[in-house]
């Protein structure tokens, strides 16, 4: 099962609501968007089909507005129309633009090549080392990781293995701890309930293996009662605002410990996965270095800013 996060047992009973961009950064930012869109969607004067907005030789296609707005879930006549008009003032503005000659300005061109630069060379990347299937890491790289760098991996708070069910009312949690009391196993108890709707219902969430820390524990109360636990043991019936918890421990490091590998085995996996990433893009390098001519001279820079008052 996936763990429960405090948000996630709270995502029913409050919405939460962040601010976005100040009015003028979003304004900035739909102009840049639209303007850009202005440029893409330009035909000249074979245009063919159903144009929504034209300025001059700029044509805004009905499909190109579709496709554009296809991540919005039922666009509204008022998004659209506010699309249009901005694709209308984004086109107006590189209308001037192109009058004034700036297009083809060095300014804009210098830019626009080391976009094409930068995004060619993503592009490359993304191909040769980030998606590579080949850069997977394996369990045995990931163990190997592991015992070479236990150091790193001291904890600096405790740390414990628990699973636990939360219900929306005492006695389903009652039942549950009743049964395992009695020697019962856990997955058996989830599989033997799972036919009675009164505790079906009454199922917030289920855990079967989880680390969680002081700092992580998605209850205040839930860690404070596993935190006094020990292993093997079960918890009483534990309440707190979300609803009532049974929880049993199934490990714990104390701060100061290693860490368990399962419970950094994310983090192991990133960073080998980082290494091997690293060991590919040094080599993928490498092999350009021999295929293509490479040329430095830092004795042109003497003299200049760039050197000046250094030694």
């Amino acid at each position: 099962m996936n763990s429960l996060s405090r948000r996630d047992l709270r995502r029913t009973r409050r919405k939460r609501g962040y601010l976005g961009t100040s009015r003028l950064c979003a304004e900035l930012l739909s102009i840049s968007c639209a303007l850009l869109l202005a440029t893409s969607s330009c035909a000249r004067k074979n245009q063919t089909g159903t144009y929504v907005a034209r300025i001059n030789d700029q044509y805004l296609t009905a499909e190109k507005v579709k496709g554009s707005l296809d991540t919005v879930a039922h666009a509204t006549e008022p998004q659209v129309r506010d699309f249009v008009g901005r694709w209308v003032n984004s086109a107006l503005l590189y209308e001037e633009a192109k009058a004034q000659g700036l297009d083809q300005s060095a300014q804009v061109n210098e830019t626009l090549e080391e976009m094409r630069r930068e995004l060619a060379v993503d592009r490359l990347l993304e191909t040769e080392v980030y998606t590579n299937q080949s850069l997977q890491a394996s369990d045995e790289e990931i163990k190997a990781y592991y015992d070479q760098h236990k150091g790193d991996y001291l904890l600096a708070e405790d740390v414990v293995k628990i699973r636990y069910g939360l219900f929306a009312n005492r006695d389903a949690a009652a039942r549950l701890r009743s049964q395992l009391v009695k020697g019962k196993v856990w997955e058996e108890v989830f599989r033997n309930l799972s036919e009675d709707s009164s505790f079906t219902s009454a199922v917030i969430g289920r855990v079967d293996s989880e680390y969680i820390k002081r700092s992580t524990s998605p209850s205040t109360e839930l860690w404070k009662v596993v935190a006094q636990l020990r292993v093997g043991e079960l918890s009483a019936v534990t309440k707190d605002d979300i609803g009532y918890y049974v929880a049993s421990l199934l490990a714990m490091r104390r701060e100061g410990e290693i860490a368990e590998l399962p419970s950094v085995l994310a983090e192991i996996r990133d960073r080998v996965l980082i290494e091997k990433r690293q060991r590919t893009l040094s080599q993928l390098l490498e092999r350009l270095k021999k295929k293509y001519t490479v040329q430095v001279n830092l004795a042109a820079l003497e003299g200049t800013d760039t050197t000046r008052g250094k030694k």
